[in-house]
């Protein structure tokens, strides 16, 4: 292959702080355009590099006919005799990528990224564009909200976006290889089946579907059509709660007794979902993770306080046969608290998420019981209390982790750790606790 004598990368940064990387060419290479894309932050892939010099580069078999915003390239070889770093850019300068003989033939290999809309700007959507735009593993094609000014506000930072108040542009754009969906609950079905039948891989927010018989319908949906679909169970992305899985599977605390959690704060009060369907998603998506079934019944009691008639307040207790789990759920109150207790026959693990310097805690504390003839009931109880660690713990934003996850199943056909069956098992305990509110702490067998 016939190589210039010096391909250059000029990378710079947009208006507004986005990066962004430009590609001139050398004297001796005709000239071409020059073309401003978003790259990933610091440490990532470029998300594209100039196609005149990638041209040069790139098989012809392997050559997208179309080079649009989607599309990446990985680089590999020699920068003046030095390995190409992947991705690590700086505000301004020229690099040169090479120039001949080569220690190690530089190529190009285009990667394919997936191209991602988010429907739903309000509370969360925000965050999911952010890591979109960020990953090297997708691209920020669209951005839609109902609200003009919410897209306004929201795409002023994602300039290589389109924007739109219409969700039928989203689905009929065919560069849209999957969409996110970030709007109330009641829509959820109605976006995401939409989204799937125009071959749409869809993630959507916490929870899955208004009704068990939805949450079915685009389970069979994206089953049908092989896409792939996934529920915004963030917690399970955490590296807090993920060692607590691990820790509780390895069997360090021997059999699961009990799940005791409070996930309490002021706010943030939702108009159409009462405190049950908008918090108890992720602690039932934890011990779910953690119980590896459905439970058999649940009791759930509640009060409504300020919110017209929406309960505010809840207790929900869930039977797994031999686990016995139970859930605090408030928007009233003035402090802010996420503990979730396992406790097992040989030690327990607290998780608090609030707790950023140790959020997992195993204490190896119990109690020991023993038959006795001699004493009144005929056991002899004695406590132990022992050691108190709390383990090392990897550093990755959870939403970030499960972007790269979204990515991976859809690149690999892998199977969601959050998908359409877990959230289904999700809706059908809200429909129990739902029952059980309106029957007065009633308890109610979940369906399966």
């Amino acid at each position: 292959m016939d190589h210039p004598s010096v391909y250059r990368l000029t990378y710079e940064l947009w208006e507004g702080g986005a990066r962004g990387v430009t590609a001139s060419l050398s004297p001796d290479m005709p000239e071409g355009p020059r073309v401003l894309l978003p790259i990933p932050a610091k440490g990532q892939w470029a998300s594209m590099l100039i196609p005149t010099v990638l041209d040069h580069l790139l098989d012809p078999a392997s050559r997208p006919s179309v080079w649009t915003h989607s599309t990446r390239v990985r680089l590999t070889g020699c920068i003046i005799g030095t390995a190409f770093p992947p991705g690590r850019f700086r505000s301004g300068g020229t690099t040169e990528l090479g120039t001949p003989p080569f220690r190690n033939p530089l190529s190009a290999q285009v990667i394919p990224m997936v191209s991602v809309a988010v429907i739903g700007l309000g509370y969360w959507g925000p965050n999911l564009a952010r890591n979109f735009a960020t990953s090297p593993r997708t691209t920020l094609t669209r951005l839609c909200d109902l609200a003009p000014d919410r897209v306004s506000a929201v795409g002023i930072g994602y300039p290589a976006a389109m924007l739109s108040t219409d969700t039928d542009e989203v689905m009929e754009d065919p560069s849209v290889d999957a969409v996110a969906i970030a709007t109330p609950v009641s829509t959820h079905h109605s976006l995401a089946k939409r989204a799937l039948l125009a071959g749409k891989h869809v993630l959507v927010e916490k929870p899955l579907a208004a009704t068990s018989e939805e949450a079915v319908d685009l389970i069979e949906t994206a089953e049908d059509r092989g896409l792939v679909l996934l529920v915004d169970h963030i917690f399970l992305y955490s590296p807090a709660v993920r060692k607590v899985i691990e820790i509780c599977r390895s069997g360090d605390i021997g059999e699961l007794n009990f799940i005791d959690s409070v996930r309490i704060n002021l706010g943030l009060i939702q108009g159409d979902v009462n405190v049950l369907w908008d918090l108890a998603p992720h602690d039932l998506s934890i011990i779910d993770s953690l119980v590896g079934r459905a439970p058999r019944s649940v009791v759930a009691v509640g009060e409504s306080h300020v919110a017209n008639g929406t309960v505010d307040v809840s207790y929900l207790h869930l039977d797994y046969e031999g686990v016995t789990a139970a859930i605090h759920l408030n928007w009233l109150a003035p402090v802010k608290i996420r503990h979730l207790m396992v406790g097992g026959s040989k030690k327990s693990v607290l998780y608090n998420d609030l707790d950023r310097s140790e959020p997992v805690k195993i204490y190896d504390s119990g109690v020991n019981v023993v038959a006795d003839s001699l004493s009144r009931q005929g056991l002899l109880v004695s406590y132990r209390s022992g050691d108190v660690l709390s383990p090392r713990l990897d550093s990755f934003e959870p939403l970030s982790e499960l972007v790269t996850h979204f990515a991976e199943c859809i690149e690999n056909g892998a199977t969601p750790l959050s998908g359409g069956e877990q959230g289904l098992r999700i809706v059908r305990i809200l429909e129990a606790a739902d029952r059980s509110l309106a029957q007065g702490g009633a308890r109610i067998a979940v369906m399966t």
